[in-house]
């Protein structure tokens, strides 16, 4: 899926960027050319949240896995329960992300909903 198609999809209300706050070409290269890789060998999306298997991954798990290949930890796995009976790994929730020290906000927009009439 596009970033377009992400964006305009009526489920989606918002979307956000961030970058490292301190400056680290090389290791933000190493890791946009780990998470390339990803999508050349098309790595299944990971529906379970099951963080112990590198055959499937999903989004945030993306994102932590190619800064981590790069040496940069954005934030320790936590164990989260998520009333999801199959799963008992840790999870990388969107939250913990945003609120890594590591990031910073470039732009949030909160998308409006059309009213049903």
């Amino acid at each position: 899926m596009s970033l377009a198609d992400f964006i305009t999809d009526p489920t989606v209300t918002g979307v956000a960027v961030y970058r490292l706050q301190q400056k680290n070409g090389a290791a933000t290269q190493r890791a946009v050319s780990w998470a390339l890789e990803q999508a050349r060998r098309h790595t299944p999306f990971d529906g379970l949240l099951n963080l112990s298997d590198t055959t499937a991954a999903y989004c945030t798990e993306l994102v932590w896995r190619a800064y981590h290949n790069a040496g940069i930890t954005l934030v320790n796995p936590a164990r989260v329960y998520l009333s999801m009976p199959f799963n008992h790994d840790s999870v990388i929730l969107v939250s913990a992300l945003a609120e890594s020290p590591k990031l910073e906000l470039v732009v949030r927009r909160f998308i409006p909903k059309l009213s049903e009439k």
